[in-house]
This record gives C-alpha cells, sequence and structure tokens, in this order.
C-alpha cells in the first residue's frame, strides 16, 4: 500500500487513497440513504481512504470524520464512529498508547478525554509538520496505515454506512426535524418528490462540510414551505451562493455547488430535468 505525503497550508502528513467505491443506492433505497451516498461522494467516496495532512490529526470514513477540529483543538467525530465499529486492531493499538475508546470520545484510564495536542502529535508529529521522511514519517505512517486497514475492512462497511447516517440525521436534528416535519417528508420515505428529495441532499452534503452554515440556509429556507418546490428551489440557491469556504457556484467549475451537481446527475438518482432545461431546481450555473 502506497502512503502519499501531502502539505496542506502549515500541515503536513499522510494520505492513503480508499479502495471500493460507495455504491450507488438501489430503486428502493430511503431518501437519507440517497442523502448519505451524495455526501459520500463529496467526502470520501471510496472505503479506507483516509488523510493525516490538514492538522486533523487523522480523518477517516465515508464522511471524513476528524479526529480533531484544528480551528478549536478539540476531539472531532472520527473516535465515535471507530468506537461504534469496534474493531480489536483499533483497541489494541490505542491500548498501547493507555488510550479509550468510549462514546464520548478518546479518553485515558481515568475517564478524562486525551488532550487535541498529545492525538494530532501521535499520529502527525511534528504538531501536525510531518517531514517528508526519518522517524516522524514512520510513525505518521503506521498510524494512517492501521486507520486505512480497519475502514477498507469490507467487514466493517455496512456498520460505516450505518453509523454516517445516523450521523447525518443527528449533527443538526432540532432544525432538521421541523423542515422534514412541514415538507410531509421522512428521512425513512422511500417514494419522495424528486424535487425535494434532491433539495434535502444537496443540503445534507454541505452540512458536514460546515453544519452551522449550513443550518442558517435551511432555516432561512423553511419559510417557503409547504410550497415544496420554491422550498427546493431556495434551499438549493441559497446553498449555492453561500460565501462560505468553497460552496459557492463561479463560472470555473472549482466549487462545492458544481462537484454535487456532476456526482447528483451522474448518480441517475434524481430526473434529468431538475439539472437542465426550464424545470431545473439545480441548474448548470446560478
Amino acid at each position: 500500500m502506497t502512503v502519499k505525503w501531502r502539505k496542506y497550508k502549515k500541515f503536513s502528513g499522510c494520505l492513503i487513497p480508499g479502495t471500493v467505491k460507495v455504491p450507488v443506492p438501489g430503486p428502493h433505497a430511503t431518501h437519507i440513504e440517497r442523502a448519505y451516498y451524495l455526501t459520500a461522494k463529496l467526502e470520501a467516496p471510496t472505503y479506507g481512504s483516509v488523510q493525516s495532512y490538514d492538522g486533523a490529526a487523522m480523518s477517516g470514513g465515508p464522511l471524513h470524520n476528524i479526529a480533531i477540529y484544528p480551528r478549536y483543538m478539540k476531539q472531532g467525530s472520527l473516535f465515535k464512529l471507530l468506537e461504534y465499529l469496534g474493531d480489536a486492531r483499533i483497541y489494541d493499538a490505542y491500548d498501547k498508547e493507555g488510550w479509550l475508546l468510549t462514546s464520548h470520545g478518546l479518553a485515558d484510564a481515568k475517564g478524562s478525554l486525551i488532550s487535541a495536542s498529545t492525538i494530532r502529535n501521535t499520529f502527525t508529529p511534528n504538531n501536525g509538520r510531518v517531514p517528508k521522511e526519518g522517524p516522524q514519517w514512520e510513525q505518521a505512517k503506521q498510524w494512517a496505515l492501521l486507520h486505512h486497514t480497519v475502514l477498507s475492512d469490507p467487514e466493517t462497511f455496512e456498520q460505516q454506512r450505518k453509523f454516517a447516517i445516523r450521523y447525518l440525521l443527528r449533527t443538526q436534528q432540532a432544525i432538521e426535524e421541523v423542515a422534514y416535519y412541514r415538507a410531509g417528508l421522512s428521512p425513512y420515505d422511500r417514494s419522495v418528490n424528486p424535487g425535494l428529495d434532491l433539495a434535502f441532499s444537496v443540503y445534507h452534503a454541505h452540512s458536514v462540510n460546515a453544519p452551522g452554515t449550513a443550518r442558517r440556509v435551511l432555516k432561512a429556507s423553511i419559510g417557503a414551505l409547504p410550497d415544496t418546490l420554491k422550498f427546493s428551489k431556495r434551499l438549493i440557491y441559497k446553498l449555492g451562493t453561500r460565501k462560505y469556504g468553497n460552496w459557492r457556484d463561479t463560472l470555473d467549475g472549482r466549487n462545492r455547488y458544481d462537484r454535487t451537481r456532476i456526482h447528483a446527475m451522474r448518480s441517475k438518482l434524481w430526473p434529468r430535468e431538475l439539472f437542465v432545461g426550464k424545470q431545473a431546481i439545480m441548474p448548470k450555473n446560478l
């Protein structure tokens, strides 16, 4: 397995590609299963993809759950994913560090959460700035390979999928329940208004990137309900024109809106007229 060295801003570390593509849902999939697929295509379209070069110490899983938040220096959701998987290989390796996976995060023997700086310096020495070679590179590489091995194991795929769906539904649960209720939709519905289905799926595909920003956009769009067409257009438009990161639709195509649209079209989970023509709610250019 080739482990690549990558640099991002002031950080550096490992990148290991995934092995098996997240499959396109079948014709009887629920709404949230389609939303999960679209989100995974934006985040980690192959099982086993891990990276540790962006200051987050380690990230993996279909939603690229992170070990730590570089900005806030707090634990992220990766450890909850790994605790959910319950894989002995992870438990054994963490045990040697004196770490314990719990439902609250990564803790020590006394139950106190491990500091973000300790996690970063363990997975990616020196403080997230891993050199291209030498002992620190070898240390970072071994941790990346461990996480890749577990997350690329087919025995874990279904658990990873279930955790990701649960994560999507719980991240902004309060406002999403209001929106779903007013739209007359359940995340577990199998037969759904295509436009509404696409709009909520696009929302979920953005929400993992910035939950707070996505929540504000959803809240600002709810007023259009119960007019589902107006709501669907408004939600997608507001997500695609938001000045956050690379969300905003641009003519060069190098933005989250265009990437989301391309993956949604290629999946053929939604009718082509939602993307092209007069009835499009997710047109090529906003």
